[in-house]
This record gives structure tokens, sequence and C-alpha cells, in this order.
């Protein structure tokens, strides 16, 4: 009580316009924190450097994604790439995308321009390329690309640009067949599923998708398998993997998932994947239904890596913030 007693006598024998001074200095005092803080919060230093897949012998990732073997049962009939496509996109120029040449048949080397987007903070590069062959009676081909990343080229605030860039090679091949022929479809997967993620500041956004399928034009398998393997900025260290198989297949698709999610490791310091290939295969064989002589069968897989960014705010919407903190403090010291 006594304490309670000086304080309030302490109080009543100071002039009310030195309390009010008093209060006002301890007010203003935490307002310059509050605006402090929220200036800190809201403007994150963004550093991206390069958003590219890793593996093969030098950057960049230019290490074929897959190798695909098909047994061309009683004989390779025809076949060829019909699609090899590479686009670089930025949001600030719009898309450029190439094709490969306009025929591509076996065997084949094969390749797209190289496209890129160049955008006022990011600049994407891209150019599939694709190889082919005829084994007696095995197709087998892989694709990758290279140049294939997404490049900070300047520093600063960003405007809400997004940049990324995506490609694909798609192989149809044509085969004799007889009804009750087993046709093996393979996809052995490689190190460059590996991914460098920059470090990301609090509003960047980076993503990767690696897609793969199979399908044939044989009645009942349409679809034989799809796969895809997702990684984001935004749940580090985990790999989402999908993989949806044709029942007549008999695969284990749960037990593949499981298989390809522990190939992949995450490095918490560089904030890199690395994927190890061993034992990376997916096997499946169809039989040749009844009345079908001639089987085709597509295989392709692609690429797709992303970045976007959430503008930072101004220093006017920073400068309005406070200016906010102040007149709320304003108006309860008031009261």
């Amino acid at each position: 009580m006594k304490n309670l007693n000086i304080m309030l006598e302490d109080e009543l024998l100071t002039p009310r316009s030195a309390l009010v001074a008093r209060r006002r200095q301890k007010q203003f005092a935490t307002s310059v924190i509050l605006v402090c803080c929220a200036a800190a919060f809201l403007r994150p230093t963004a550093s991206l450097g390069d958003l590219s897949r890793t593996g093969g012998t030098t950057s960049h990732g230019n290490e074929p994604l897959g190798l695909y073997t098909i047994e061309c049962g009683e004989g390779f009939e025809s076949g060829g790439f019909a699609t090899l496509t590479a686009s670089a996109y930025d949001s600030d120029v719009g898309t450029y995308t190439g094709n490969g040449p306009a025929s591509m048949p076996y065997p084949g080397d094969y390749a797209t321009p190289t496209e890129i987007a160049s955008g006022t903070h990011y600049t994407a590069t891209v150019a599939a390329n694709a190889v082919s062959a005829i084994t007696g009676n095995q197709d087998t081909w892989e694709s990758y690309a290279y140049p294939c990343n997404v490049a900070k080229n300047a520093s600063g605030p960003t405007h809400g640009e997004k940049a990324s860039v995506s490609w694909n090679a798609i192989d149809p091949v044509t085969m004799s067949v007889n009804p009750g022929d087993q046709i093996p479809v393979s996809l052995t997967l490689t190190s460059g599923l590996g991914m460098t993620f920059p470090d990301a500041a609090p509003n960047d956004s980076y993503s990767s998708t690696f897609s793969a399928f199979a399908q044939t034009d044989a009645p009942g398998l349409a679809s034989l398998f799809s796969l895809s393997i997702g990684m984001s900025s935004a749940t580090p260290g985990i790999v989402a993997v999908n993989f949806t198989s044709n029942p007549l297949l008999g695969l284990n698709d749960a037990a593949i998932i499981s298989q390809l999610v522990g190939g992949f490791s995450y490095d918490n310091t560089t904030g890199d994947y690395s994927f190890n290939p061993t034992g990376q295969e997916i096997d499946a064989t169809l039989t040749v239904p009844d009345g079908v002589s001639s089987l085709n069968v597509t295989t392709g897989y692609g690429d797709e890596l992303d970045v976007s960014v959430v503008p930072e705010p101004s220093t006017t919407t920073l400068a309005l913030l406070g200016l906010g903190t102040l007149s709320l403090l304003a108006r309860n010291l008031i009261k």
C-alpha cells in the first residue's frame, strides 16, 4: 500500500500536461518498435539463383531423366518421336516455344531450338533433346533438356513476376504382334531427377514436376501407367509421388511409390534433392489381346520447373502501415 500511495501521490502532484507528455513518449517509442518490426517482417530479402535439375557431368541436369525400353513383339514396323517440345515462359514477356524437326524417324538424335524468356528479374532458358534407337526388335529412347533452368538476373523487390521452363518428348512405336504375345515396357529413371532449389525468401515459391506415361491402342490397355514426381519449396524435404497402373499389369502401385520416394535424399544445408537410381525401374508386361496383329505403344515423359513471386510491399504501403499504427495509438491516448 505504501508504494501504491507514493505512485498515486506522484501522479496527483504531477501536472496533467507533464503526465500526458510522459505517456506520449512511452507510446511513441512503442509505435516506433511496432513499425520497425512490421518493416523487417514484410520486406524479406529475396535470393533466387538458378532453379534447375541436378545430375550428369555438367550443370543444369543434362542427363536423360529416364530410359524407355519396349520389346517390339514379332517385329518393329514404324516409329519416331511424335513430339519434342521445349517452352520458356516469363510473365513479363510471354511464352516462347520451340519444336523438334517435323520428321523424327528412327534412329535419330534430335533437339529443339534453345528458347529464352527474359523478364525483369528472371530468365527462363530451355532446349530439349531426344535420342532413339532400334536394336533388333527392341526400341529404346531417352530425353533430356540442356540448358534447362530459371535464373535470377536482377536483384531488388519483385512485382509478382512468374517464370517457368517445360519440355516433353512422346514416342509412338508400331509393331507386329500375335495374340498372347508378352510385350515388356520399362522405364528406368536416372539421377538427373535430383533438384537444385535456391534459398527461398518468404515471398518466393519454387516447384518441379516430372511426369511420364505409357499407353497402347489395344482393347482394355489404353493406359498402362502414369507417373508424376513433384517437389516444392513450400514443403522442403517432401517428395510427392503419384503412380497409377492398369490392373491387368499386376503391378503393386503402393510399393512402387514407396520405392521411388525412398530414392530421394534431401540436404537441409543446401536445400537440394538427390536421387539414387539404383533399382528404380518400372517394369510392365502386357499380354496382346485376341484379334490384335498390329500394336501401337506410346511412351512419353516431360518436366516443368516453376518460379512464382508475391510482390513485396512498397515503401508507401509500409509508411501507411506506420501511420495507421500511430493513428491508433493516438486515439487510445486521447481516451
